[in-house]
């Protein structure tokens, strides 16, 4: 359902129109039992000054409610033809929301093929402030080569994990339109199976058995090659295609994690320095903190990996509940209370002896 240009339009604008190769989109699925966490996330995002971002719509309610809105937004309902299963969250996306898993690494895929970069977010991620994203992706010559950058995740997949003391998380995850970022996606998509489909399995799953993917701590940067088996049953002959480079975001800069990870305080006794001490938590920050000295990141870098950009508490797959939180992080003051998810340093992955276990209750959910 793509707006029509009209006939008076010139010819080299409509081209300018639809012409938006190499740039960024910041891109949220959402279905219409979501409408009231997807109207504050675009809002957010709006009020900031950002005008890269867009919705794509799940079903046909929501994409009517956005489109009276004026909000942008990308027509993604399923075809009714396509085959319901039983206890679907959103009708024809599949139990558990396989289909849309699947669905989001073949649009990602299609986007980055045509050229187009995106920035790939949940409905319920709360941005504290407006970092350009020129800046947060070619700020310093190690972003402008990187391919893909991750925000972290909690402990699932657990294999990832185990291996590397972090995951990468799919709420959160930018794509850079390279034919390394395809080929990535093309090893990941291979283990969505029918009906058995997660985005963050497959992608953790590919970096960590197909390419190999090696961490600098420090950095946060990581690199691996396609292996030659798997290069070869993909079809992946571009010897400039076989290689990835990975940035994966402090924990502080894109937060994700569980309730008994923040604390809530008096704004009055938040810290002075702009670290993840010093802002509440999903907030849009005071003007003033803009001008905060960056504490963190290479020489000459322009982004402040240290403060909080985007903010999501794990919860329950419930719009309702996720607006509820929304509203209760806008009241409140809440900070990063686990000391070691203030670091902006990669952890490590615990001893052989503590093995990974799912914790009861919401931690089980993926991302």
């Amino acid at each position: 359902r793509p707006a029509m240009i009209p006939a008076t339009t010139a010819p080299s604008n409509a081209r300018a129109a639809f012409n938006q190769k190499g740039q960024w989109k910041i891109v949220a699925f959402a279905s219409s039992n979501y409408l009231g966490i997807t109207k504050a996330w675009y809002d957010r995002l709006t009020d900031l000054g950002y005008t890269e971002h867009v919705v794509a719509a799940m079903d046909d309610q929501i994409f009517a409610a956005l489109a009276q809105l004026g909000y942008r937004v990308e027509d993604h309902v399923v075809s009714p033809s396509e085959k319901p299963e039983p206890g679907e969250p959103v009708k024809g996306w599949g139990r558990h929301l396989w289909k849309l898993w699947r669905y989001r690494l073949a649009y990602v895929n299609r986007q980055t093929q045509m050229g187009r970069s995106v920035f790939l977010v949940d409905v319920d991620t709360m941005w504290n402030r407006k970092v350009e994203l020129k800046d947060m992706f070619d700020g310093t010559p190690e972003d402008a080569a990187t391919d893909v950058f991750f925000s972290q995740g909690t402990v699932y997949p657990h294999d990832a994990f185990d291996a590397w003391g972090f995951v990468g998380c799919m709420g959160s995850v930018a794509f850079r339109a390279t034919p390394r970022t395809s080929a990535l996606l093309k090893a990941a998509m291979e283990d969505c199976k029918e009906g058995a489909c997660d985005d963050q399995v497959a992608m953790n799953g590919a970096l960590l058995r197909k390419y190999g993917i090696q961490w600098n701590r420090n950095t946060g940067l990581g690199e691996g090659a396609l292996a030659k088996p798997v290069a070869a049953r993909l079809k992946v002959t571009d010897p400039n295609a076989v290689g990835i480079k990975v940035r994966m975001w402090p924990k502080p800069f894109a937060f994700r994690s569980f309730m008994k990870d923040v604390k809530k305080v008096e704004t009055a006794s938040l810290g002075a320095d702009g670290g993840a001490g010093g802002v509440c938590l999903g907030q849009v920050e005071p003007a003033s903190l803009g001008e905060a000295p960056i504490t963190t990141g290479p020489k000459g870098a322009v982004v402040d990996y240290a403060r909080p950009f985007i903010v999501a508490p794990l919860l329950d797959k419930d719009g309702e509940k996720k607006l509820e939180a929304w509203n209760k992080f806008q009241r409140f003051c809440f900070v990063i209370q686990t000391p070691e998810y203030r670091r902006t340093a990669l952890p490590s992955p615990l001893a052989p002896a503590s093995t990974t276990t799912t914790p009861a209750g919401p931690a089980a959910l993926p991302n």
